[in-house]
């Protein structure tokens, strides 16, 4: 690893065994049964971590968690004892500020950015102990991942390794084009062509008029495949030596300008505006959608619900790469990132390296098996050198927290591909690995890795680059046709004086500071 930048891995502190005492055929462990005469030694105390965690919207296990099985097993591998308070995921981070300013601290807590709730500045540096005590984690963290999580030169998180290089995915319904003899789309003008071809020639075959080309989500969100044609995926990017909104970025005016014209020839939703996550979905799942975007590790689940909904006819779901932009040459696709989740240890932890060794033990194959498949003889049976995984069990046993809990340094090992599948299962999991693959050779940089939450957007929200009230308006005044394209630039300007310049300058200042003392 270049320089300090090394990671920390999930728990693993190996427990002490205890010595047994030679006996002398007595049966008694007396100490004069001992043949140097010395006190047997005495198994280290188990290190107490209070640990907190979003519950990621499972169901969680009947009773305590400290009860479970599973998480028994964890605490004697890893010698040591949890104190697990989950939150609900949709109030997660505001619950931890709460907590956190009536100084209710834990040593251990996951979150989704490095700036995490407001805490960076409580997180300990971890490259000491990584370097004294995670072995397995430095073998197996790529460096690319621990560069992620270093901060002027220290190692900030344990960062949840993520199998998709980006998980922004452009799903198309493969069997639609096979049908039409269709081509996948290389070029901005190409998916045009596809999708008229959607919409024109009756791909799901009941004589009507009725498909839509491509399917997108209320607030301007899910249309990832479109911006990402021209490299403004991301809600923030860099732009002529500055941190910018991705919304004011030249190449937004081309993406808009491109929703527009798929509008106008009824290639895109017409109720795009509108369309829930379930409204979209049933939509999907009824045979009307040739097209649209969700992450690139539900490609095996987007199928089997697709496949179960209309089992008459065998629809097919594939991802295809992103079609390059007219006029554009730069990267494309969703924003890349090397971590899905992080997790933190405070300042004021009271056993530090308990906690990096925990980790470390997930980082050994021991551990990996355990963070994938659970216990042996209850929810995997190894046959040869294949695990055979009883999701059901899993499910019904409301164990599926697991993963929540130590998955995530794991993925490293990727013990997925040593799962033994049925025929049906494996067809599955080739739509996910082919996801995973193509993801790996596309995405834009996500220069918001390590910068605080910008304060503006506190003050003026209707600033900000996803939901904020600005954009909103003047991208809907745009794609329905109700102001010209060039309004964008009225709009960009308009942006800039109501705050953004203020954004921008802040933004460039928090990515220069933290990027200052990284090589």
């Amino acid at each position: 690893m270049r320089h300090t930048k090394k990671w920390v891995s999930i728990m693993t502190v190996g427990a002490l065994a205890v010595v047994s005492a030679c006996s002398g055929g007595s049966g008694q462990g007396t100490e004069g049964n001992n043949p140097s005469g010395t006190q047997t030694p005495e198994a280290a105390k188990p290190a107490e971590i209070k640990y907190f965690l979003s519950d990621n919207n499972f169901v969680l296990p009947d009773g305590p968690l400290s009860e479970q099985a599973f998480v028994k097993y964890f605490e004697e591998k890893t010698n040591t004892k949890l104190i697990i308070e989950t939150m609900a995921h949709g109030k997660y981070e505001e619950t931890l500020r709460l907590k956190f300013a009536s100084s209710d601290f834990p040593d251990l807590f996951t979150g989704y950015t490095l700036n995490y709730a407001g805490a960076q500045d409580r997180l300990l540096p971890l490259n000491d102990l990584i370097d004294k005590h995670a072995p397995n984690l430095k073998k197996i963290i790529p460096q690319e991942a621990w560069d992620a999580v270093t901060i002027n030169g220290k190692i900030i998180a344990i960062p949840s390794i993520q199998l998709a290089a980006n998980n922004d995915a452009f799903y198309v319904r493969k069997d639609w084009m096979d049908k039409l003899g269709a081509k996948i789309p290389g070029t901005s003008e190409e998916l045009l062509e596809l999708l008229r071809q959607f919409r024109d020639k009756d791909p799901n075959g009941n004589n009507l008029k009725d498909e839509i080309p491509f399917t997108m989500r209320e607030k301007f969100t899910w249309w990832t495949p479109i911006r990402g044609m021209w490299g403004v995926a991301s809600d923030y990017t860099e732009y002529e030596g500055q941190i910018i909104p991705s919304i004011i970025h030249p190449n937004m005016k081309n993406a808009l300008g491109f929703l527009r014209q798929m509008y106008e020839e009824k290639l895109v939703d017409p109720e795009f505006l509108s369309n829930t996550g379930a409204v979209q979905e049933k939509k999907i799942l009824s045979d009307l959608a040739g097209s649209f975007h969700h992450q690139t590790l539900s490609a095996d689940n987007w199928n089997l619900k697709l496949q179960s909904s209309l089992k008459s006819t065998a629809p097919e779901l594939i991802t295809i790469p992103t079609p390059r932009g007219a006029g554009y040459d730069g990267a494309l696709g969703g924003t890349l990132k090397t971590s899905s989740r992080y997790w933190f240890i405070m300042k004021t932890a009271k056993n530090p390296e308990a906690i990096i060794k925990m980790f470390d033990w997930l980082a050994t194959e021991e551990g990996a098996v355990f963070a994938y498949f659970g216990l042996e003889g209850d929810t995997y049976v190894k046959e040869g050198d294949k695990y055979v995984y009883d999701a059901q069990k899993v499910k019904d046993q409301k164990q599926e927290f697991r993963s929540a809990l130590f998955l995530g340094v794991s993925y490293a090992l990727d013990l997925a591909t040593k799962q033994k599948r049925t025929e049906d299962q494996e067809r599955l999991y080739k739509y996910k690995q082919d996801a995973i693959d193509l993801s790996k050779k596309e995405g834009v940089k996500d220069v918001m890795n390590g910068l605080p939450d910008p304060e503006i957007l506190k003050r003026f929200p209707d600033l900000k680059p996803d939901t904020g009230a600005l954009f909103q308006e003047a991208a809907a005044k745009i794609v329905l046709g109700k102001e010209p394209l060039d309004y964008f630039d009225t709009f960009v300007k308009e942006y800039r004086k109501q705050g953004g310049d203020d954004l921008i300058k802040e933004l460039t200042e928090s990515y220069n500071k933290v990027h200052a003392n990284n090589s």
